[in-house]
């Protein structure tokens, strides 16, 4: 009997088919199973299928049917899983305006710059958005060398400094010239690119709690896009004049900073990234991606669709990710020539950054005002002998090891029919249901001013024992595999649309026609089973004039 269990978020993504098993003999009375299983956070196989999972806490999982119960402890015996990058779910979230930089924050958040919004933005597991005031145009956005994000504000010649817990916004030293791009050193300081206010072909070094170094200020011959560290521990930066381009290398010595190549380039470059494979990754103007070495080699080109790659970085599946600006489309490169390009579904949004979450692959789409992500179906399987004969099976993933008498909590859990013939294998389809812990509700922005009529989306988050957002595709259910429904209620003249969330693809909102009441209070009951923890509900605020 074979099981795949579809264990993870995407929006209703079909699963990668099985692969064929040989045929196996088993004892008389019993046929072969397999089933398809999560994987804990940190392994290999978690890391190839980090964008999709119903729980990354996974350690265990338990298979029981005709009164058999095999256990199989995910971390030392699990087998293979596959993603099948063919066929990705997009899931967009509709933010401020204008955003750029993308970035996974200290917190587990999605954290990236709104440039036309003077915003910072920020967008939690599962799709809760909020938006932070910044106060200034912003470009780039790192995790910092304290922890906190950093992000340059051209046209204002300072970094912007965020926290996330509390969330606090505030400024670092103001510099004589602006920054552009900037990425961290070796050595926990940071370099940048110019941009507008000094001279364009330099490369400015700030230290690791925000000082202006410059005595450390480095000339190159053409102007400066983006710096980036190399697996020598030098920093390597793009440069171009329009004709030629450059990768130029900065290294320190006894203290001391210098310039000690520009190794020239095919193209104009751009985008520049430490590889999975040691080497340097560069995009540029024209679709190409080149591999180039510390020594400055091109090793291998690569041809993406025509167009601008702003953005390339090493992503945990081991691929580069790539922002192609100019051909609306965002690829993965493997370090073995394998290339996927994913158009996204509206025209001209000039992508410009790409990051990874722990729930899915996210990019930034500037011109749409939108936060795109992406999921891909996984299949992972299992071996276990049943019984044959028609049975009910329950699949059960745990965050312990030991399966059902490991003592773990109950993450996801699934019971269909199933008939098991002797000595054969049989595939039966099983998607897991998230078991909720806990869930909180929260509302998008009313409109500015109140609008007399409008609708903002309710996001309704579950958690499940070990604090990590069920994204599906299952629906949610308790502990006991009960469906649970969560039934929305607000105290204000407004109405909730879909008030009854049965799984994380529910799409609730809040609508009005009339003076809306600002702020509106929301609620939710929980019906058909139970949970362990709380409903954690808020408010839908606007800002009335």
């Amino acid at each position: 009997m074979t099981f795949l269990a579809g264990c993870g978020g995407g929006g209703g993504a079909s699963h990668a088919s099985a692969p064929v098993v040989p045929k196996t003999t088993s004892a008389a009375g019993s046929g072969t199973v397999r089933f398809a299983i999560d994987v804990p956070a940190g392994t290999t196989q978690a890391k190839a299928r980090k964008p999709q999972y119903v729980s990354p806490a996974t350690q265990s999982i338990s298979v029981t049917a005709a009164g058999t119960t095999t256990n199989i402890n995910v971390v030392s015996g699990s087998p293979g899983c596959a993603t099948n990058y063919n066929q990705p779910s997009i899931f967009e979230t509709a933010v401020n305006a204008q955003p750029r930089g993308v970035v996974e924050g200290p917190d587990g958040n999605i954290w990236f710059v709104e440039d036309a919004g003077y915003s910072i933005g920020s967008i939690a597991p599962g799709g809760i958005y909020t938006d932070h005031n910044f106060g200034f145009y912003e470009n780039g956005i790192i995790v910092g060398p304290d922890g906190a994000l950093w992000t340059t504000s051209p046209y204002n010649s300072l970094l912007g400094h965020i926290t996330t817990n509390p969330v606090a916004v505030s400024y670092l030293n103001g510099f004589p010239y602006d920054l552009q791009y900037i990425a961290k050193a070796a050595d926990n300081t940071v370099w940048g690119t110019a941009y507008t206010s000094g001279p364009s072909n330099v490369v400015y070094h700030v230290s690791s709690t925000g000082a202006w170094l410059s005595a450390d200020t480095i000339t190159t011959q053409a102007t400066t896009t983006m710096p980036a560290l190399g697996p020598d521990g030098a920093m390597y930066v793009t440069e171009g004049n329009g004709v030629n381009g450059w990768v130029a290398r900065i290294a320190e010595s006894a203290g001391v900073w210098s310039l000690t190549n520009e190794f020239p380039l095919p193209g104009i470059p751009f985008a520049i990234t430490n590889g999975p494979d040691g080497a340097l990754w560069i995009t540029e103007s024209t679709g190409h991606v080149y591999r180039m070495t510390t020594g400055g080699a091109i090793t291998n080109t690569y041809q993406l669709s025509p167009g601008t790659g702003v953005a390339i970085h090493t992503l945990p599946d081991g691929a580069l990710w790539i922002a192609e600006y100019d051909a609306n489309k965002i690829a993965r490169l493997t370090t073995a020539g394998t290339i996927n390009e994913f158009t996204i579904p509206h025209s001209a949004t000039m992508p410009y950054d790409v990051a990874a979450g722990s729930d899915g692959i996210y990019f930034s789409e500037q011109n749409a005002n939108i936060i795109g992500r992406f999921n891909f179906p996984v299949s992972c399987t299992a071996t276990a002998a049943l019984p044959g004969g028609s049975a009910t099976a329950t699949v059960t993933a745990y965050d312990a090891t030991g399966g059902a008498s490991g003592g773990g909590h109950v993450l996801s859990t699934q019971t269909a029919a199933v008939t098991v013939t002797p000595n054969t294998t049989t595939t039966v389809n099983f998607v897991l249901n998230g078991v909720v812990n806990s869930v909180e509700v929260s509302a998008g922005t009313i409109n500015q001013n109140c609008a007399n009529s409008g609708s903002v989306p309710i996001i309704v988050q579950a958690q499940d024992a070990s604090g990590n957002a069920i994204i599906g595709p299952g629906n949610y259910s308790d502990a006991a595999g009960d469906p649970l429904t969560f039934t929305l209620s607000t105290n204000g003249n407004g109405t909730i649309t879909s008030p009854s969330v049965t799984s994380p693809s529910s799409a609730p909102a809040l609508t009005w026609s009339g003076t809306i009441l600002n702020p509106q209070t929301l609620s939710a009951a929980v019906s058909g089973g139970t949970i362990t923890g709380t409903i954690t509900s808020g408010f839908a605020q606007g800002n009335c004039t």
